[in-house]
């Protein structure tokens, strides 16, 4: 059976991916990263996750692994 809220990694991107559209990065990278642990691979998560460092390099110049994700 399938949780539909809390520690799994559907809630968890879903979540992280919601706080990234708001402009609440720490949030989501938090989020998002707990989600790969859960379900590494998954390519929904990996995208939001692409999306993230894309968003933090594009508009703060920063480095894209900010967030302490392995290059």
């Amino acid at each position: 059976m399938r949780l539909l809220i809390g520690e799994n990694a559907v809630y968890l991107n879903n979540h992280g991916y919601s706080y990234m559209l708001r402009g609440r990065m720490k949030e989501a990278a938090r989020l998002l990263g707990r989600a790969r642990q859960l379900d590494p691979g998954n390519p929904t998560i990996e995208n939001n996750i692409n999306m993230l460092n894309a968003g933090q390099n594009y508009y703060w110049g920063g480095d894209p692994y900010i967030w302490g994700w392995p290059r």
